[in-house]
């Protein structure tokens, strides 16, 4: 089985390219992989809850992540960019990743889609 992890870094307004990465996350399961999905920089303010589909691009970045915690697929947000953006809550099953473990994490994958 091979490791891929999905790292999405851009906003999820004002561009689909956030919840198009969630979604094939979702999408990757189906083959023989292990995906991981990673949200960092900006691409943290899609775990707020409280966002309403309409206000993001591409519609609900919610379902995927609720689909990828039943799978039991692991999804990290990255500390530092939890930190800088004053983010303290996540969702279920979404942990807290530091960005040196990230890069570790990276750098163990067998393929790394960066968005």
């Amino acid at each position: 089985m091979s490791v891929v992890t999905v790292l999405v870094r851009g906003s999820a307004f004002g561009s689909r390219r956030a919840a198009e990465a969630m979604r094939m996350s979702v999408g990757q399961t189906l083959g023989d992989h292990d995906v991981r999905l990673v949200l960092a920089e900006d691409a943290i303010y899609a775990l707020n809850a409280d966002v309403r589909p309409a206000m993001i691009a591409g519609g609900d970045v919610q379902r995927p992540i609720e689909t990828l915690r039943m799978l039991g697929q692991p999804m990290y947000a990255e500390s530092e960019s939890l930190d800088a953006r004053d983010v303290e809550e996540l969702p279920a099953g979404v942990e807290r990743i530091a960005r040196a473990d990230l890069a570790a994490m990276l750098a163990e994958s067998d393929v790394v889609l960066p968005w």
